[in-house]
């Protein structure tokens, strides 16, 4: 990608800002088998710290009579951030997406009904929250989601009967976020931001595609156990063609993947959670 940086001059309200990461990826919303995927994190505020923000953008997706209320993508849910285990902000999802809120003409399809947290069209705008009376000592930090909703479409769900409590319980397009969220930290001293996910690299943990070349049937293998992933297939110039969510190591094992519709050529896999990512290489015959 390009990208381009305008200066503007002018005295900022502090000298020093830090970005410390918090949560950055894919997570399922309703999961019957794991309604809260966010992890906890502890948070260290940097010495010196005088302000502090949270920032946080959360998109939903999937949609129709498979998911139900619609949702990621129709569903306004209204999650919670904890601080210290304690209800402290509230994240209510709906976003008004009519008028377009960048003017963008003409629009067509869909744009007119509100999602959650965008719009077709348009960056989403990220909800912020004040961090700063927090910040004097160590915290920890929850994303909860709404603690009333599950997906009863969901195909970890027992009592999901296609045909008969759902059309179609195993059709794989289930409600999920994606989400970036950031501690901002704001300083008129010299202070250090270090990272509150601390993912552990594993070596052992390696990615297999087989067979490979494959005529576009093919299966995934991780060594190690893993949760709650998510697979990208990328053609050669890196636009991403194909994504899938799956629950574990086994799940991904068990999932026999189909690219019998692309060109033959070669094609890059990234498979990924919250704390780690590989990638392999494909050939298609």
């Amino acid at each position: 990608m390009d990208l381009n940086l305008t200066y503007q001059e002018g005295t900022p309200e502090y000298t020093y800002t830090g970005v410390q990461e918090t949560w950055h990826g894919t997570f399922n919303f309703g999961d019957p088998a794991n309604l809260q995927p966010m992890p906890q994190r502890n948070v260290q505020p940097p010495a010196n710290t005088e302000a502090a923000t949270f920032r946080l953008v959360t998109t939903g997706h999937g949609w129709g009579a498979n998911n139900s209320g619609n949702a990621a993508e129709f569903y306004f849910a209204n999650h919670k951030l904890k601080v210290n285990g304690e209800d402290t902000f509230d994240q209510n999802m709906k976003v008004i997406c009519n008028l377009n809120p960048d003017g963008c003409s003409p629009q067509y399809g869909t744009w007119y009904h509100n999602r959650a947290g965008w719009c077709p069209g348009t960056i989403p705008a990220p909800y912020t929250y004040d961090l700063t009376p927090y910040i004097s000592s160590p915290f920890t930090f929850d994303y909860e989601f709404q603690t009333s909703y599950m997906d009863h479409c969901h195909p970890n769900n027992p009592e999901c009967y296609s045909g008969v409590t759902c059309p179609d319980c195993n059709d794989g397009y289930n409600p999920h976020y994606r989400i970036g969220g950031y501690i901002i930290y704001k300083s008129n001293a010299v202070f250090n931001v270090v990272s509150v996910r601390n993912p552990v690299a594993n070596v052992d943990n390696k990615l297999r595609v087989f067979p490979n070349p494959s005529k576009g049937i093919f299966n995934l293998a991780l060594e190690n156990n893993m949760k709650d992933l998510v697979v990208q297939i990328f053609d050669i110039q890196g636009a991403s063609i194909k994504t899938y969510y799956v629950k574990n190591n086994d799940a991904l094992r068990a999932t026999q993947f189909n690219l019998q519709d692309v060109s033959p050529g070669v094609y890059f896999i990234k498979v990924y959670n919250t704390t780690n990512q590989y990638t392999t290489r494909l050939i298609i015959q």
